[in-house]
């Protein structure tokens, strides 16, 4: 098993990594971590100003963390289970010029 001190360096390369990646290769990171490590992963769309995840994914326009944010979704109603081994995401659900 993963030690959380091994998938975090400090941070100085945390940063370093952060800007010699892409947004694709973060995202596949992530998802490659949630196949080989077995445990369960859930990504979360944060970005509400650009989100782009749910497109990444072909998901569209669901219920997400705006929603949720917003009272108007239960928390349950904006978690979605991708095809993957262990890996859920909440997508963000719309954008919002100033969150």
């Amino acid at each position: 098993m993963w030690d959380r001190s091994s998938l975090m360096p400090n941070h100085r390369h945390r940063r370093r990594a952060k800007q010699s990646l892409s947004f694709e290769a973060r995202l596949r990171v992530a998802c490659t971590i949630a196949a080989v490590s077995g445990d369960k992963v859930l990504l979360v769309e944060a970005d509400l100003r650009r989100p782009v995840q749910s497109e990444l994914f072909g998901l569209g326009e669901l219920p997400g963390l705006l929603g949720w944010l917003q009272g108007q979704h239960d928390l349950k109603e904006t978690i979605y289970y991708l095809n993957g081994p262990n890996l859920w995401f909440v997508p963000a659900g719309g954008s919002i010029a100033n969150p």
